[in-house]
C-alpha cells in the first residue's frame, strides 16, 4: 500500500503536469485561431498516452512493492526529475503563446524560431533535457524497472516526432 510521502509525492507531480497541460490546452486553442496547422497528430497522442503509461505504471509499481526514493538510484532520480521540470517550464516560459504538447505551427505573423540561450545550444530541449530526464527520473525514483521497458516505445514515437518537427520546421520557417 502506498504511504502518505509518496502519495503527496505523485500529486505533486501531477498537479505540475496539469499546470502544464492547461498551458499548452490554452495556446492551442490560440494558435488554432490565428490559422495554426497541426501534424503528428497520432504521434502527439501516442506520446501522450505513453508518458501518462509510464507513470501509471510507476505509481503501480510503487503501491505494490513500496519502493520508493530508496539508495543511490532513488535520490539521483529526485535530481534528475528536478532538473527535467525545472528545464519544461524555461521552455514554456521562452516560448511562450506558442509552446503546447502537439506540433502546432502557426502564421509567421504570430510563430517564430526561437533562438533563446538553451535553443542555441540544444536543438530541442523539451525533447532531450525536459521529456527523456523527467521519465528516467520518475523511473529511478520508483526503482520500477518495468516501467523502463515502455521507454524503447517512448523512445520511437519520440524520434519520430522530432524527424516531423524537424521537417515542418525547415518547410515553414527560412531561419530555422
Amino acid at each position: 500500500m502506498i504511504t502518505t510521502y509518496p502519495a503527496y509525492f505523485f500529486y505533486l507531480l501531477a498537479l505540475l503536469r496539469v499546470l502544464s497541460l492547461f498551458i499548452s490546452r490554452r495556446n492551442e486553442v490560440r494558435l488554432r485561431r490565428v490559422g495554426a496547422r497541426e501534424f503528428g497528430g497520432k504521434n502527439s497522442m501516442g506520446l501522450i498516452i505513453t508518458h501518462i503509461g509510464l507513470y501509471i505504471a510507476c505509481l503501480a509499481d510503487v503501491c505494490i512493492t513500496g519502493n520508493f526514493l530508496k539508495g543511490w538510484a532513488g535520490g539521483a532520480g529526485l535530481v534528475l526529475y528536478a532538473f527535467s521540470i525545472g528545464i519544461l517550464y524555461y521552455v514554456i516560459l521562452s516560448l511562450g503563446k506558442v509552446w503546447t504538447m502537439k506540433l502546432l505551427i502557426g502564421p509567421a505573423w504570430y510563430h517564430s524560431v526561437h533562438r533563446g540561450f538553451l535553443f542555441r545550444w540544444v536543438r530541442h530541449p523539451n525533447y532531450y533535457l525536459n521529456l527523456l530526464p523527467e521519465l528516467l527520473g520518475i523511473v529511478l525514483i520508483c526503482q520500477t524497472w518495468i516501467a523502463f521497458f515502455l521507454f524503447p516505445v517512448y523512445l520511437v514515437m519520440l524520434g519520430n516526432r522530432i524527424t516531423l518537427e524537424e521537417e515542418v520546421m525547415k518547410a515553414h520557417f527560412d531561419t530555422y
